[in-house]
């Protein structure tokens, strides 16, 4: 992302990020997921201090659910990597444990290419996500400020 600046506006910045993961081979998403922290661990959000509170509150009722439930997103978290290979990704904003867990055991069947499709598509989901906070801190108008003292 960083080699597409100055970003003039937000479309602009969405859509070099859009072009950006659809150039991605299978170890740059490899190397993404291994930075993600895993669904409902608290101890997983101090790996990365700059998007920790995005993350815990994007995970909000995992991070909230009961000690059983958490237990059991762990099992499956760890089932999980052993047969993919990497953490569990899933866009995690306003959706049930209940549909989170619903949903790694059905993942959990899916073949390598099939998963990896899945994954990339959810981080997708939570980069996009992650930028329109960014966008909504800084304010469009800090992005067209930078890209204006960027150019010149």
């Amino acid at each position: 992302m960083v080699t597409g600046r100055p970003y003039a506006n937000r479309k602009e910045l969405m859509r070099f990020s859009e072009l950006k993961f659809r150039s991605l081979s299978e170890s740059e998403w490899m190397e993404a997921f291994a930075h993600h922290p895993r669904i409902g661990e608290l101890k997983d959000f101090k790996k990365d201090p700059d998007t920790s509170a995005w993350a815990a509150d994007e995970q909000r009722q995992a991070v909230s659910a009961t000690e059983d439930v958490i237990s059991e997103l762990a099992k499956y978290n760890d089932r999980y990597f052993r047969r993919h290979g990497y953490s569990y990704i899933v866009c995690a904003t306003d959706v049930s444990t209940a549909d989170i867990l619903k949903d790694i055991v059905r993942r959990l069947k899916n073949d390598a290419h099939v998963e990896l499709e899945i994954a990339s598509s959810h981080q997708r989901k939570i980069t996009r996500l992650r930028l329109e906070k960014l966008l909504k801190e800084l304010g469009e108008e800090q992005l067209r400020a930078n890209a204006r003292k960027t150019l010149a």
